[in-house]
């Protein structure tokens, strides 16, 4: 298991769950959104993000979809299927092909789908979007 967690020193705007096979992408992300003000942890492991679900009480998931054991499309299936997490709004970021990717995040309960590699100032108005419900 690889677990990267960092509060930010202000208060949290909001919790962001990253889940991503590549200790690299969630290393940055988590750098990146901590500097930004939310409270990030990350997984490279689906099936201990999905039990840690309910104790770190996400605001957001930026997910991979492909991933060993559980994939990405099977994640957001299970969470959503639990009690509290259906409304958690979930971004699929993948390096995957757009389109029919796309199609199935949307079909799995995804809220959108961008692909990798993902310009911060991009990363940064879509988790803000998310977490204000736009999608």
């Amino acid at each position: 298991m690889t677990k990267h967690a960092k509060k930010p020193e202000s208060p949290a705007k909001a919790r962001i769950l990253i889940v991503d096979d590549e200790e690299g992408v969630i290393t940055t992300f988590v750098d990146f959104l901590t500097a930004s003000g939310y409270e990030a942890t990350g997984y490279t492991d689906a099936q201990e993000a999905l039990q840690a679900l309910n104790s770190f009480s996400p605001d957001l998931v930026l997910l991979d979809i492909m991933m060993p054991r559980v994939d990405g499309y099977e994640f957001c299936r299970l969470m959503k299927q639990t009690k509290g997490n259906e409304t958690i709004p979930v971004v699929f970021v993948s390096g995957k092909d757009w389109e029919d990717d796309a199609m199935l995040s949307a079909k799995e309960g995804g809220a959108l789908f961008i692909s990798k590699p993902v310009p911060f100032n991009e990363l940064k108005e879509i988790v803000e979007l998310a977490i204000q419900g736009q999608f």
